[in-house]
């Protein structure tokens, strides 16, 4: 029957318009401050780019937590905005960010999304509940989201991307960032040596249930640390970290390697 469903419309005001909108699906656009170049796409496409780990300047970790959370905490959007969104956003979803065609580090990315949404929930009234979609194959960086995963299902997430088939134009990637010269391939290709030992739900028993400052804290010194070094992952250095707290305690003249 010709019935139009109405069920999930809600009356948004704006400037003294009113109009009806589905709270089911509302869309929010952020733009990450990540804007890096690389010399090597295909090291970039691995998490193992330096330039994917900076501390400092525009690039830095902190600068991309900070666009998050300007992008969705209440008190940084105009008034109008600021009272409608409760009454349509439940909960957030995202998936690659600053790791899809801007090609950052996609363990970084996940972190940087964590915490600006946990510094950003504060300015909501109700909780807010963030959804991170993973994908062996997306779109702008097939295969990158792999390595939010722990060692054997990275590779498997790896071995997934690289068997299926794809239609033509099914990516947006860069003639440099193809892991084959004959650019048949888009996936992760070759890549198993870059998947972490310890994966997302690693970070998320070890951080999860503490305050948000010891993970940014820990992720900060980590980086600093490791700067010019690229052949562990940062979910691996953060573990490390963890792990030599732990041994400090029971051992205070342990020594760090």
């Amino acid at each position: 029957p010709d019935m139009a469903f109405r069920t999930d419309l809600t009356t948004l005001e704006l400037e003294g318009q009113q109009m009806l909108v589905s709270n089911r699906k509302p869309f929010v656009a952020a733009v990450p401050a990540f804007q890096a170049s690389f010399d090597n796409l295909k090291e970039a496409r691995q998490n193992r780019a330096l330039a994917q780990r900076q501390v400092h300047g525009p690039n830095s970790f902190k600068q991309q937590v900070m666009a998050w959370y300007q992008a969705l905490s209440l008190d940084a959007l105009p008034p109008t905005f600021r009272d409608q969104m409760p009454k349509f956003v439940a909960s957030l979803g995202s998936g690659p960010w600053m790791s899809g065609h801007r090609f950052g580090d996609s363990q970084l990315d996940v972190l940087a999304i964590w915490l600006g949404q946990t510094l950003a929930s504060r300015s909501w009234k109700a909780s807010v509940f963030l959804d991170f979609y993973m994908y062996s194959a997306f779109t702008e960086n097939p295969g990158n989201q792999c390595y939010l995963h722990s060692s054997k299902r990275c590779g498997a997430c790896l071995w997934t991307c690289k068997h299926k088939w794809f239609p033509p134009g099914s990516f947006y990637l860069p003639k440099k960032g193809f892991m084959s010269g004959d650019q048949s391939k888009p996936c992760v290709m070759w890549s198993e040596f870059a998947c972490s030992q310890h994966g997302l739900e690693t970070m998320f028993w070890n951080f999860g249930f503490k305050p948000a400052d010891r993970l940014w804290t820990m992720l900060e010194k980590v980086l600093e640390a490791h700067k010019d070094e690229n052949q562990r992952s940062v979910f691996d250095r953060l573990f490390d970290e963890v792990t030599w707290e732990v041994q400090q305690k029971l051992d205070p003249w342990a020594k760090q390697i």
